[in-house]
């Protein structure tokens, strides 16, 4: 219920930009006189993103795209006439011109924009690749107001609660892996190894916006209605949760190893997950409680971690490198976490001070 009620919160927000983006885009097409009208809705649609600094670089790689597709139809529609060839010559070209200059991301887009114009005329091949570049530049300018609008009132809850999301899932799987390997199951272990992987991954986006929201902070002094201090914190929690995921992930998989070989599992294993998770549960608990909180000191499980000496087992090894390192990471994660509510509860008792009139009470 929890998690649905988070998702649906953020659900809600984002299907109102995905419709504003929409309308919008197709208004503004209409008023200078636009023929296209896909261009600009679909633009749009793909540029609305969870921060403004995000949406301009999904924009500008839109806008490049769209240049480097027409320009490459235009020229090999010169070369080879307005016909299958000209546009499987034009395809052939924009990929290898994007694959030599790690343009990956943005291959899909040059193409497309190639088989718009020559599938979709609305009138010259020159005429159609010129709305086709006006109707993504409408859509790129409609979703760029849209996500600086809702940047001024989204950014401070939806990180909030997706930073919660993420520790929460990040100690569900340190749970579950701790009991698959109390009870020996290997396929539950492969299990966990797989959801760790989906879930890195959505760690992963989260890190790469909360590096956006560093990079917005330099093109605008405060980004949306967030304090500067809580900004590297968030791109500290993500990084290091990514991180444990993954090294939760080599846990799992140096475990499956040791499982199919039949191979005694290290006696402090048990005992090492269970203090790690017990250290990522007070993490989600300093989220969960919505209270400033006291620093601890780290205590990593079972005191110093050591490595196993040479000649055993190499998965072994893994196990003991990986579960040293998650120690780590999760300790950090810890530590940033206690920091960010902190200064997260600061932050809204300077607001609430703001609003609050000297006799008492707020207006």
């Amino acid at each position: 219920m929890v998690f649905f009620e988070r998702s649906f919160i953020a659900l809600r927000f984002w299907l109102i930009k995905l419709g504003l983006a929409v309308l919008w885009s197709l208004w503004i097409a209409d008023a200078c006189g636009v023929k296209d009208r896909l261009s600009p809705a679909f633009t749009a649609l793909l540029c609305i993103r969870g921060t403004f600094f995000t949406g301009i670089s999904v924009g500008k790689q839109q806008v490049l795209a769209a240049l480097a597709g027409t320009a490459m139809s235009l020229g090999c529609s010169a070369l080879f006439g307005y016909n299958d060839l000209a546009l499987a010559a034009a395809v052939m070209l924009a990929s290898y011109v994007c694959l030599r200059l790690n343009w990956e991301s943005s291959m899909l887009l040059v193409l497309f924009t190639l088989l718009y114009s020559h599938l979709t005329p609305l009138g010259s091949l020159g005429e159609t690749a010129q709305i086709r570049v006006e109707g993504v530049l409408i859509g790129v300018v409609v979703a760029s107001l849209i996500n600086y609008l809702f940047s001024h009132f989204r950014y401070r809850r939806m990180y909030y609660f997706r930073l919660r999301h993420a520790l929460e899932g990040l100690l569900e799987l340190l749970d579950g892996v701790a009991d698959a390997v109390r009870r020996r199951n290997l396929e539950a272990v492969a299990q966990r190894s797989l959801e760790l992987k989906s879930l890195a991954r959505l760690v992963s986006l989260l890190y790469e916006e909360s590096t956006d929201l560093g990079r917005e902070m330099a093109f605008r002094r405060t980004p949306g209605d967030l304090d500067g201090p809580l900004i590297p914190r968030i791109e500290e929690l993500s990084r290091h949760i990514e991180s444990a995921c993954w090294h939760l992930f080599g846990v799992t998989q140096a475990m499956v190893e040791l499982l199919e070989d039949a191979v005694a599992v290290p006696a402090r294993t048990e005992e090492q997950l269970e203090a790690v998770a017990a250290m990522a549960r007070e993490a989600v608990e300093a989220f969960q409680s919505h209270e400033p909180l006291e620093f601890k000191p780290a205590v990593f499980p079972g005191g110093a971690v050591k490595l196993p000496f040479f000649g055993t087992p190499l998965p072994e090894v893994t196990l003991g490198a990986e579960l040293a390192l998650l120690s780590t990471d999760v300790a950090t994660i810890r530590f940033h976490t206690v920091r960010f509510m902190n200064e997260l509860g600061d932050a809204e008792a300077s607001e609430e001070a703001l609003h609050r009139p000297a006799g008492g009470g707020y207006r």
